[in-house]
């Protein structure tokens, strides 16, 4: 199973290292605050890998959030879990990745 740690750790890294560029290019506020939660759960996930034991890249990640009749989760799988719905739901209801309307004059006409 280290293997397969190994491996989502670097995953993680990558698709955080994606988010933090996409990030910067988006002008939409919903589509930010997905990818914003999206990329805290990635690296609040990540930060137990790198530094919990055993080591580096193959740490565990700590779930310390116990409900009755559900599974043992954190606030970083929650985040993910909220941000995974969040993209869902504006990919589905085509909320443009990036808001135009501030770049158009009175009439509507792009400048």
């Amino acid at each position: 199973m280290t293997e397969a740690t190994l491996i989502l750790s670097t995953l993680k890294f990558v698709v955080a290292g994606l988010l933090i560029y996409l990030v910067r290019h988006v002008t939409s506020l919903r589509w930010a605050i997905a990818m914003a939660l999206l990329l805290g759960g990635v690296l609040g996930n990540l930060f137990d890998r790198v530094f919990r034991s055993p080591g580096i890249w193959r740490g565990e990640v700590i779930d310390w959030i116990e409900l009755p009749n559900w599974p043992t989760f954190n606030i970083a799988d929650s985040a993910i879990v909220i941000a995974g719905i969040g993209l869902a739901a504006l990919a589905t209801f085509n909320i443009p990745f990036r808001d135009d309307r501030g770049n158009r004059d009175s009439d509507g006409v792009k400048k």
